[in-house]
């Protein structure tokens, strides 16, 4: 009797905790490493977006075969805006965030149409 317990016990554990470790992150949000560099900085890479800021991987790559994502931060308007805050250039920082979070996808050389982290959190690791 007390092993039938115990089984019931175990299965209503996992019936009530499993989906509530799960929900606490979701799929898309994920936690990158590299140092922040303006589109200025990166030079002709990014020159149409002088003003974004850049998380750029120390080495390899931060996804798939991409090196650097523009940085974005919600404004609780009508979208997502360019990260902008400068303590935050040439430092190497840890971002948590929403990835993939662009809804618009399109080809123009242009910040609206750069692939983009959702940045929840910032730190300076360094």
């Amino acid at each position: 009797m007390n092993a039938k317990r115990m089984i019931i016990i175990c299965i209503l554990a996992v019936v009530f905790l499993f989906p509530a470790a799960c929900a606490s992150k979701p799929d898309d949000q994920k936690t990158f490493a590299g140092t922040v560099m303006t589109g200025a900085q990166l030079g002709e890479v990014k020159n149409y977006c002088a003003e974004g800021l850049y998380l750029v991987a120390a080495e390899g790559y931060l996804v798939d075969q991409t090196q650097m994502l523009l940085l974005r931060a919600s404004d609780g308007g009508d979208g997502p805006s360019m990260l902008s805050d400068p303590q935050y250039v040439g430092k190497k920082v840890e971002v948590i965030g929403k990835y993939p979070a662009q809804e618009v996808f399109c080809e123009a050389l242009m910040c609206a149409c750069e692939d983009y982290i959702l940045v929840e959190q910032i730190q300076i690791s360094e």
